[in-house]
């Protein structure tokens, strides 16, 4: 016996768990004065971790980012599980490699927020490091994720779709959002800060992982149980 649950349900749940963890942090951080009130995607008046460095946004903050966090795993591997299923891609070292540096690097931002310095004034290096793995890994797996689906409908092996790619325009303009942001993060005095990069690269990630729910209608997490005793 077993038990169905769709995917997009999933989807949903860690996606809202993450965004509502982090914008809850921000509000309580804000109502304690531990920040300013303002738009950080663009003033970046306060970078994302430090809404959760103090008392009482920190118990959301870091429980809740901790699970959410690994549970991004989950999102990783429901995406590529309808990659496979909807394109018919082989399931090949390649995609096994990127999937498992995407999960890995989900379980390395939970361990990073759970060495987040709360109250303390202490070095953050493991939790810089550790997050710093997040976004390499994720923002890689993003563009290659998206270059397979641009490639998908071409005529030759390795050539990108253009047709391909406007079936997905959302992926697709998420991904160059990303390496704008990369570029605005290397340039000296960029118009935006690293803490507004920080808040960007956020939103811009959930986004385009929340892109794929309206085409996980057909796709089920099946949890089986042996009903005998």
């Amino acid at each position: 016996m077993g038990i169905k649950i769709p995917t997009k349900f999933i989807l949903s749940g860690v996606l809202s768990w993450v965004s509502v963890t982090i914008a809850l942090s921000y509000i309580l951080s804000v109502s304690t004065e531990y920040s300013p009130l303002c738009n950080p995607f663009i003033s970046g008046c306060t970078s994302i971790p430090a809404t959760g460095t103090h008392y009482p946004a920190a118990y959301f903050y870091s429980y809740g980012l901790v699970a959410g966090s690994a549970f991004l795993s989950l999102v990783w591997m429901v995406i590529v599980s309808w990659l496979i299923k909807s394109q018919e891609f082989v399931v090949s070292k390649t995609l096994k490699a990127y999937l498992f540096f995407a999960v890995t690097g989900c379980f390395s931002l939970a361990f990073g927020e759970a060495f987040l310095p709360v109250e303390k004034h202490t070095n953050q290096i493991v939790h810089v490091l550790f997050t710093s793995i997040f976004f390499i890994t994720n923002i890689v797996t993003i563009f290659y994720v998206t270059i397979l689906l641009c490639q998908s409908d071409s005529n030759h092996h390795g050539e990108l779709s253009f047709e391909k790619a406007k079936k997905y325009p959302f992926q697709v303009i998420c991904a160059c959002l990303l390496i704008l942001m990369i570029i605005i993060y290397l340039i000296p005095n960029s118009i935006l800060n690293d803490d507004a990069i920080g808040w960007n690269t956020v939103l811009i990630i959930i986004l385009w992982m929340a892109s794929f729910y309206n085409k996980l209608d057909e796709l089920y997490l099946t949890v089986c149980y042996d009903t005998k005793q």
